[in-house]
């Protein structure tokens, strides 16, 4: 059985992250290399685990919208 505190820590980090975002880049192009480097990387979930958590949530969404705010 797995640690659900240390699971919901690393998808926060996932979802923090934004790498799993398949959209439009919030960075226009060429303009990127402008911006300064930082690395703030916290450990993160795997990409299956953060997607299983994020359906779960729109589940949730769907079905109350009040315990999803919570």
């Amino acid at each position: 059985m797995r640690d659900i505190q240390k699971v919901l820590d690393l998808w926060g980090a996932w979802a923090a992250s934004d790498s799993h975002r398949i959209d439009y880049s919030s960075i226009a192009a060429g303009f990127k290399g402008l911006l300064p480097y930082t690395n703030k990387a916290r450990p993160q979930c795997c990409d299956d685990d953060g997607l299983i958590i994020e359906s779960c949530l729109a589940r949730l969404r769907k079905r109350s919208h009040y315990d999803y705010e919570l």
